[in-house]
């Protein structure tokens, strides 16, 4: 299963802290020089930081220098009053959730109401009461502060969810590649063991072999898809380890073209090597890991590619780089198959030309190999002009 890095929200489910009033920022409108003075010493003094504005064009212009927390609006001001100004502020994403006070020189119920309807959550009548001003000061902070506190709370829980849906559906596929690629050679296996024990002694001696090689073969698959899951796993506990050492690509290419080539002499498929006479290509990685590496792409080219092609591989090397590319006369890859091709679990639209076992996650494994190396790795395909897989590694000097 792949991890989920959630990050650290500085334990988002515990309670709201107790606001620090020097952490707060509060903006006050006003257009009187003496009511910005009053606030300002009322809020000062309680420790909080405070920033004045004399119009509505103003608090536009001091919200997009520091996002306050908190603003007292006057309703009463020249070029732009109150009731614009919070309503262009509402009608910005970034600046819509920052509660609006108004103030106003008499309790006058329209405007009251009016402030309400363009977005404030209080007002303040003038002159001010200290008691009453630091009240509604303090009550809406601590509101915008759980509210914020909500909002982390619930994009953590939506992070959790999604991750923990993702391991749900990766679940399901595991258990979907245990019942459906481990059933076909169990069954395989089972019915050629029982066969076997009942009529062991009338088997023919070609028919006994040809049986043992198909209990061979559909063993060797049942092995191959666990190996790869918990290839998987290793991978992303971070437990894979190998000693990096310095490899020789050549070797590793010839010893697995070697190993496969009764694969595809069986599909009648040519594997041809090309490879510059005198080359040193040689890596700083695993010679284990990058044959697995070759294995996952060589097998594949084998696997998808029809009966009487060519599957080519392809050696260079520069000052910088070792690259191998494996070529096949494949059906191709679509591009949407592209685009998740090195994902796990993939299933291609393209299915095995001789009806071979995928499990989804070689491609996977390959990927994650190759990098941990410090190689990189990529398809070019068209559909019906085949595929090439390219990796390259940084050159070691040797």
């Amino acid at each position: 299963m792949e991890s989920v890095s959630i990050q650290s929200l500085n334990d988002p489910l515990a309670l709201p802290a107790i606001i620090n009033p020097a952490d707060i920022v509060i903006l006050i409108a006003d257009d009187l020089q003496d009511n910005l003075n009053i606030v300002k010493a009322v809020l000062g003094y309680k420790g909080y930081r405070v920033e004045t504005a004399k119009n509505g064009k103003q608090v536009l212009e001091e919200v997009t220098k520091q996002i306050p927390d908190l603003i007292l609006l006057d309703i009463q001001m020249p070029e732009m009053n109150g009731f614009e100004a919070c309503r262009h502020l509402k009608a910005n994403p970034e600046f819509k959730e920052i509660p609006v006070i108004f103030l106003t020189a008499k309790a006058d119920s329209y405007d009251i109401v009016d402030g309400f309807k363009h977005g404030a959550v209080d007002y303040i009548t003038k002159p001010f009461n200290t008691m009453e001003l630091l009240a509604r000061v303090q009550t809406h902070l601590e509101l915008k502060r759980s509210r914020d506190l909500l909002a982390e709370k619930n994009k953590y829980l939506e992070v959790i969810t999604a991750g923990l849906t993702k391991l749900n559906n990766e679940k399901n596929d595991f258990m979907e590649i245990a019942a459906h690629d481990l059933k076909n050679p169990l069954t395989t296996i089972r019915g050629l063991a029982d066969f076997l024990r009942r009529d062991f002694d009338f088997a023919p001696a070609g028919g006994m072999k040809l049986m043992l090689e198909n209990i061979v073969k559909s063993s060797e698959r049942m092995f191959s898809i666990i190996h790869n899951l918990m290839d998987v796993s290793a991978i992303e506990e971070g437990s894979f380890r190998f000693d990096a050492t310095p490899v020789d690509v050549e070797v590793a290419v010839r010893d697995l073209v070697e190993q496969y080539q009764y694969q595809a002499d069986v599909k009648h498929i040519s594997l041809e090597l090309d490879i510059p006479p005198q080359i040193v290509a040689t890596i700083h990685g695993n010679f284990d890991t990058l044959t697995q590496v070759f294995d996952n792409l060589l097998s594949n080219a084998i696997k998808y590619s029809p009966d009487r092609t060519t599957v080519v591989i392809r050696l260079s090397k520069n000052d910088l780089h070792v690259r191998c590319e494996i070529q096949d006369e494949g059906m191709g890859i679509s591009e949407s198959d592209r685009n998740s091709l090195f994902g796990k679990f993939v299933r291609l639209s393209a299915r095995p030309t001789g009806n071979e076992a995928s499990t989804g996650l070689g491609l996977y494994i390959a990927k994650k190999l190759t990098e941990a190396m410090n190689g990189t790795i990529q398809c070019l395909s068209e559909p019906g002009k085949g595929s090439i897989f390219i990796l390259e590694f940084p050159a070691l000097t040797v």
